[in-house]
């Protein structure tokens, strides 16, 4: 998934007060959206007939109160009727329209990169608080309300359930959650509306007392009878050697160790990477813990075959390496195995003539591994090696890293 790309379009900006209690500038700025992994076809929407036609096409066109309120200088759109880019206010229309053509998963996960969540927040209020046009006549009040006002109102609730539930609503902090309770406790336009805005209230709390409402360590019932104090006795670390170490227990703790370390990663944390490489950066920090732990693997491979003074004790540690790796291929840790490989490498001194000839024993097993974490054809071993798993893996992280920072740099901000 690409990130945005932010193309200025016009100085032109606007500012407004929102549910947050702060002004927040909106400059009329063009935002591409990454398309969705898989759209489909057959639902998308056709290309606009002519410039000044930005709506789905139907048998019969729209009345002019129904269409979206944005100009064709506002939007991009592709050949499946799409919103490929456009102004933060018209991602947000084209987000929350009767039929909307921009996905939430895509807007909720790269909206960081050229908004904030305020602004968000804020544009939702609006929208759904929309006034009517002027002019309408009582029937075509009546079928602007059910056709366009319900249906926004609706989605911009879709929306905020998308946002609390599926992307971390909760961790943006508390001005952003004191905005969205303060919007949903306003919310009396509509019955069924209202209902919903209780019910994600109450979501709200109950998450906010899960997530601060620790349980304390002392219990309420424990005695207060003083134990005896216990004193650790300090001894000499004994020297285990890696190679007497079962690889098979050694790729397990890995694995667990790996996954635990991929799973704090929050998707924001990869569209951010390429622009603050600084492990102290909290916007990056997971990320940032998840590759030093993968460069302490190769550095250990590496310094574990180098420090082997013996040729047939280097060869023997380049097996050992090798099962692990394997295994780790096997329980789905992919990253295990790019960081074993890497430090493999790392460790040849090519100076020693044996060894050539020793790595020559187990030359098959290495080359088939490089073949599964090499980036040649795009990563075509890891792309099937994927398609195979029935489970969850640790996939290599640098592979998405790439395809996030090469766009970027290919693609740089450009005028209008």
């Amino acid at each position: 998934m690409l990130p945005p790309l932010v193309i200025p379009s016009s100085p032109l900006s606007s500012a407004q007060e929102g549910p947050l209690g702060k002004t927040h500038v909106i400059r009329a700025s063009h935002f591409y959206l990454p398309s969705p992994s898989s759209p489909n076809t057959k639902e998308a929407m056709p290309r606009s007939a002519g410039p000044q036609q930005h709506y789905p096409s139907r048998d019969q066109p729209l009345p002019w109160y129904l269409r979206p309120s944005w100009t064709a200088s506002e939007v991009i759109i592709d050949a499946h009727g799409q919103l490929k880019a456009g102004t933060v206010r018209s991602l947000i229309e084209g987000l929350t329209m009767n039929e909307p053509n921009v996905s939430q998963d895509v807007f909720l996960l790269t909206y960081p990169t050229f908004m904030s969540a305020a602004s968000v927040v804020d544009l939702l209020a609006e929208r759904y608080e929309m006034g009517e046009p002027r002019g309408l006549s009582q029937d075509e009040f009546e079928k602007w309300k059910t056709r366009k006002l319900w249906p926004v109102q609706s989605n911009v609730l879709n929306v905020i359930t998308s946002w609390l539930m599926g992307h971390h609503m909760i961790e943006l902090g508390s001005t952003v959650v004191d905005g969205v309770k303060q919007f949903l406790q306003l919310i009396r336009s509509h019955p069924k509306n209202e209902t919903v805005a209780k019910r994600l209230l109450k979501t709200i709390d109950s998450m906010v007392d899960d997530r601060h409402c620790l349980p304390s360590p002392v219990s309420a019932l424990s005695s207060p009878i003083k134990t005896k104090r216990s004193y650790l006795i300090w001894r000499r670390p004994q020297k285990v050697d890696f190679i007497t170490l079962n690889p098979t227990e050694v790729a397990q703790q890995l694995t667990l160790m790996e996954y635990r370390l991929y799973n704090e990663i929050r998707p924001s944390e990869l569209l951010t990477w390429s622009s603050c490489q600084d492990q102290l950066n909290p916007k990056v920090r997971n990320l940032a813990r998840f590759l030093h732990f993968n460069k302490c693997i190769a550095k250990f491979v590496a310094l574990s075959i180098f420090s082997a003074s013996e040729s047939p004790r280097r060869d023997e540690t380049i097996s050992h390496f090798l099962q692990v790796a394997e295994m780790c291929r096997t329980l789905g840790n992919f990253s295990t195995v790019e960081s074993t490989i890497a430090g493999i490498h790392a460790g040849f001194s090519p100076s020693p003539s044996e060894d050539l000839e020793n790595i020559q024993l187990v030359e098959p097993r290495l080359e088939e591994l490089r073949t599964l974490v090499s980036a040649d054809s795009n990563y075509s071993g890891l792309r099937a090696a994927y398609q195979g798993l029935s489970g969850s893996c640790v996939p290599f992280i640098g592979q998405c890293l790439s395809v996030n920072l090469f766009p970027i740099i290919g693609t740089a901000p450009r005028l209008l």
